[in-house]
């Protein structure tokens, strides 16, 4: 008994211990001028600006913008520097979008983890009012992972072994 006990428990550190793969996140913008497209939560920078930890952008962005599907180059902004994104094209260089608002990622600009949420950023030097929802596409709500229902299932398996053991046993009670 003792013997399968410990391989139940080693199979749950394995599977509780096995790494996550990084989640899909969809980014909706809306406003005077709409976009959407996909990212990982934690995307490898093409690099900052040099000498400027403020900024990392994304070259070939795959999406939905404004202009209809095509790719464009995405910067981030830090906080120190007004927060937001702004939107580059690909094939000449030229801004398609710049907003201020909140820093839509946590960690460094070397090594980002966007945030889920809904943000309100404004354009840059201008009257355009945005929102912007970045939802992960991976997450499955109210599903416990497989570590959770091998834990649960092994506590389930104690506690009856416990039960069943004590009723064998049983008491003696002597006059």
């Amino acid at each position: 008994m003792y013997r399968s006990l410990f391989i139940a428990v080693a199979m749950c550190s394995a599977v509780a211990a096995s790494p996550a793969a990084a989640a899909t996140y969809l980014f909706n913008l809306s406003g005077s001028q709409s976009a959407s497209f996909q990212l990982q939560s934690s995307p490898s920078p093409v690099g900052s600006f040099s000498g400027d930890d403020d900024v990392f952008w994304l070259d070939n962005v795959a999406g939905s913008y404004a202009s209809g599907a095509t790719l464009k180059d995405i910067y981030f902004y830090t906080s120190t520097i007004g927060g937001g994104l702004g939107f580059k094209n690909y094939n000449n260089s030229t801004y398609t979008l710049i907003t201020d608002g909140p820093q839509l990622f946590t960690g460094l600009n070397t090594s980002p983890t966007f945030k889920l949420g809904t943000f309100l950023l404004t354009q840059f030097n201008g009257p355009g009012q945005y929102t912007l929802t970045i939802s992960n596409l991976d997450a499955v709500p109210g599903v416990p992972e497989p570590s959770t229902w091998a834990m649960m299932l092994l506590g389930f398996g104690a506690v009856g072994y416990r039960m069943r053991r004590r009723r064998l046993l049983g008491t003696r009670v002597t006059v």
